[in-house]
């Protein structure tokens, strides 16, 4: 990883003395919180830890800069900074990038956050495995910058990853790779279906007893086709893939009619052989979306999410158990947070592991704007019944809320967020967030 850093940065450092003109853009922003207790759900949650459910206080700031080549590539830059409290470092980058694009390749150096989708309105941000709910993890990601045609009305896109989890975890130094292939038919002018297969496996790193785990070029080999490990891996592994290995099958329908866009999804979850059969269906994410064109209303959204099948009555494979793994204990997640499906969550008694992952969810979320104003609303109901070692007698009952207010004026944007959380375990939460944010 450190070679990279040092072959990008030298790249870009000599790429900079020949190009003409540089674009600079970025953004400042505070915001200040109180709550009655702590942040309700939707006030943090998919802010990719810019803030936790204990910040009173945020200072960020964005900048980046970016130049494009006659030839059509394109450099740019990013960092961003962040100081809030309710975290140990509560100073830290948010991004820290590098990226090049061209044609057929972009590729990101770094840690950069995910692009919005839906508007933010999705529970999952279009991405059951990786929502934005956790701060960058750094890496490098290689993907084609649009759709490479195929034939006839097909034409697909990639993508492969390699990133380090350089979090205080129980395997230290954990790598993750990544892969993702998507096919689309373009059925008309105004309508396509999109499928995708997203592949992610936690492998390598120090585990507290093992010792080093497999972590070659051979090995690597077996981890992006999920062979089963050699001698010198953990018994589990000889059995089973080299690696925690968890993914996605994706399948998205878009049509662009003359009123608005309207999309049908589902965002289905495997973490072995039987879920990739769909043994586990209908696990996973359903979601409608609806855009206006020329209207108040900018998007409608709606989602039901739902957990609790896990392959049971599979055999060896029943019981899943989401995001957790018996080797890489800390499971799927980041810093603290889960870094898909937020609703999955870490144990909060022990900071180890997965809490819950036996979920059903309906979420729905809203966008309008008029004038200078734009308005956005999100509210789920979760029920939560625990996970497959330890369920509850009695599933918790969550009704998450939001509203976010942003008044656009010349001299920057005023920010109003509220927040209330009805928790049939716990008390009720009530925040409110003011802020404001100026972009350059």
């Amino acid at each position: 990883m450190r070679t990279f850093v040092l072959v990008w940065v030298c790249t870009f450092l000599s790429a900079t003395a020949f190009a003409q003109d540089w674009d600079f853009s970025g953004m400042a922003q505070i915001q200040g919180f109180y709550a009655n207790q702590e942040l309700p759900w939707w006030m943090y949650t998919n802010s990719s830890n810019t803030q936790n459910a204990n910040t009173n206080g945020l200072g960020y700031a964005f900048a980046k800069a970016q130049t494009e080549y006659s030839n059509g590539v394109r450099l740019e830059a990013g960092v961003g900074l962040m100081y809030r409290d309710g975290f140990t470092d509560r100073f830290q980058r948010s991004e820290l990038y590098l990226r090049f694009s061209n044609r057929w390749l972009k590729a990101t150096l770094g840690s950069a956050n995910p692009e919005i989708a839906l508007d933010g309105l999705s529970s999952t941000n279009a991405n059951v495995l990786w929502s934005g709910n956790n701060r960058a993890i750094p890496g490098l990601l290689l993907e084609s910058p649009r759709p490479i045609p195929l034939w006839s009305i097909f034409s697909f896109e990639y993508a492969l990853g390699h990133y380090l989890l350089n979090d205080d975890r129980f395997v230290d130094n954990t790598q993750i790779h990544y892969k993702q292939v998507a096919i689309t038919a373009q059925l008309s002018a105004k309508s396509k279906v999109t499928g995708s297969l997203h592949h992610y496996a936690q492998w390598g790193g120090t585990h507290p007893e093992l010792g080093e785990l497999p972590s070659g070029f051979g090995d690597f080999v077996k981890v992006v086709f999920a062979q089963s490990a050699g001698d010198n891996a953990e018994f589990n592994e000889q059995l089973n893939a080299l690696g925690n290995h968890l993914g996605a099958i994706n399948a998205r329908y878009q049509y662009d009619g003359t009123a608005g866009v309207f999309q049908a999804y589902h965002q289905h979850l495997f973490e072995d052989a039987s879920g990739l059969g769909f043994v586990n269906f209908p696990d996973g994410v359903w979601g409608l979306s609806y855009a206006p064109k020329a209207s108040w209303i900018k998007r409608v959204l709606y989602e039901y999410v739902t957990t609790v099948d896990q392959s049971k009555g599979a055999g060896r494979s029943a019981g899943d158990n989401y995001f957790s793994n018996k080797g890489y204990r800390s499971g799927w997640t980041y810093e603290g947070t889960t870094i898909g499906l937020p609703f999955i969550r870490l144990n909060p008694q022990t900071g180890l592991g997965i809490s819950n992952n036996l979920i059903k969810a309906h979420h729905l979320g809203a966008l309008f704007s008029w004038n200078s104003f734009d308005l956005s609303t999100k509210i789920s109901f979760v029920e939560d019944a625990g996970s497959p070692s330890n369920p509850l007698e009695r599933p918790e009952e969550h009704i998450y809320s939001y509203l976010g207010l942003v008044y656009h004026t010349d001299y920057g944007d005023l920010r109003l967020d509220i927040g209330a959380d009805a928790n049939s375990s716990s008390s009720d939460l009530f925040g409110i967030g003011l802020g404001y944010q100026y972009r350059f």
